[in-house]
């Protein structure tokens, strides 16, 4: 099984938690932008559906010639960047294009953007354009050549002076057949919902030139955070990972529950009865603070409380649980910082869905 996750590029790291935060939200839910409609108009990850103008590498805009549009003041970017879809196109049973134009809408100052997806040694590299099949929580990465580029129509420069756009296609792995929509994303914008996926090829794209390399279609991983002060919950479609926070669940240096305890493993125990799960890993991890002959034990220790705990609520037959204690080897956060520190020291519950 492959999770999607995101490393964002050093330029638009401002910000960037944010809006894959945002993206997450409409992936769970319908309150994000779709395409066609327009945002609540306070200037920040607004959606409008009027051409961006300015020139185009590709032609013109034309009334009409936008299925939706995007801008951002949410990276370092800022809020001149925009970038505007025309279409969603099944080419075959195997790709789609995606036709777009990324365009410096500011009258005065250039903007950088970024290059042609591409293979490379960051997962990022090939994921500044991603296509989102909600209906089956897939992420659709850019096809590639065996040369690690993009089949694409590829844009040269990095750099728009003001007013200036450029247009291009980027191909894709084609959804099922019965998807009709998909959810564009991208570093720099706010998630666009529901774009069409028409069967009609267009005109603009070429035969790929040299021979593809393997269609990369990833789980899409949803986040919720503030579940419990520092828990979280990440899904993909096969399975949940729920991290407990250790400090909602002991006291400092202890490793027996504390009453407050009960009614969140409560709730967890009832999501196992639920689920189609037979084997409930439980994984108990600290901040750095000690050394790990203090640390790994009491990692461990946690974890087999909670096993325990759960042992006793989950009511489903033959369920086996897997103990582990990781110490501080797999923080999720710095330790630079309490904060940080805080949301380390945490006890993971996984199992299918």
């Amino acid at each position: 099984m492959i999770v999607g996750t995101w490393r964002i590029p050093s330029r638009l790291r401002r910000g960037g938690r944010s809006l894959f935060l945002l993206f997450l939200a409409c992936s769970l839910s319908s309150s994000c932008v779709s395409s066609g409609s327009s945002g609540d108009g306070n200037g920040d990850d607004t959606v409008n559906t009027e051409p961006s103008g300015g020139p185009s590498a590709g032609g013109n805009l034309t009334e009409g010639d936008v299925v939706a549009g995007s801008t951002t003041s949410s990276t370092e970017i800022g809020s001149e960047f925009r970038i505007d879809i025309h279409s969603l196109n099944r080419q075959n049973a195997d790709v789609v294009t995606l036709d777009l134009t990324i365009s410096n809408t500011s009258p005065t100052e250039s903007v950088s953007i970024y290059a042609p997806p591409q293979q490379g040694e960051e997962p990022g590299d090939l994921q500044s354009l991603t296509l989102i099949d909600g209906a089956n929580s897939k992420k659709h990465l850019p096809l590639l050549y065996e040369d690690g580029t993009c089949y694409c129509e590829a844009w040269h420069d990095t750099s728009l002076a003001p007013g200036e756009s450029v247009r291009a296609w980027v191909a894709f792995p084609a959804p099922p057949a019965d998807v009709e929509h998909m959810t564009f994303l991208s570093y720099a914008t706010p998630p666009i919902l529901d774009i069409p996926v028409t069967d009609s090829p267009g005109e603009r794209v070429e035969e790929p030139a040299q021979e593809l390399s393997t269609p990369q279609i990833w789980d899409v991983q949803s986040l919720e955070e503030g579940l419990e002060d520092n828990s979280t919950r990440e899904e993909t479609s096969e399975e949940v990972a729920i991290s407990l926070s250790s400090d909602v669940l002991f006291d400092t240096n202890e490793s027996s529950l504390d009453e407050s305890a009960n009614e969140v493993i409560r709730q967890v125990a009832r999501e196992i009865d639920d689920s189609s799960a037979r084997t409930v890993s439980v994984d108990g991890h600290t901040d750095n603070t000690g050394n790990d002959s203090v640390n790994i034990p009491l990692s461990e220790d946690r974890a087999r409380a909670v096993r325990d705990a759960l042992a006793d609520l989950v009511e489903k037959e033959e369920i086996s649980y897997e103990v582990a204690g990781h110490g501080a080897g797999q923080p999720i956060a710095n330790n630079d910082s309490e904060e940080g520190r805080s949301k380390n020291r945490r006890v993971t519950i996984t199992f299918a869905k």
